[in-house]
């Protein structure tokens, strides 16, 4: 059983490097630099707005929390834009 673990580990790991040596031959376009800035803002704003309500109990940080949801909005339909037209 410990030969298979071994012998798929072995198997992931060559599939990453791979596809790590594939994905840098290409530069990233300004559409997915927005898209992962989105991401960026929606994880901090989302979840740290989440994480002050619960551990100081501010209601307003309540409005906030959707506002990095609209930005995680954004950063998926960015990365489905970069998708579709390349770049």
């Amino acid at each position: 059983m410990s030969q298979l673990f071994v012998a798929l580990g072995a198997i992931a790991a060559g599939v990453a490097v791979a596809l790590g040596a594939f994905g840098a031959q290409q530069g990233w376009g300004p559409i997915l630099h927005w898209a992962g800035y989105c991401f960026l803002v929606g994880i901090v704003i989302f979840s740290g707005t989440l994480y002050l309500l619960v551990l100081t109990d501010t209601g307003w940080l309540g409005a906030i929390t959707p506002l990095g949801g609209v930005a995680f909005i954004v950063g998926w339909a960015l990365l489905a834009w970069a998708a579709l037209v390349g770049g």
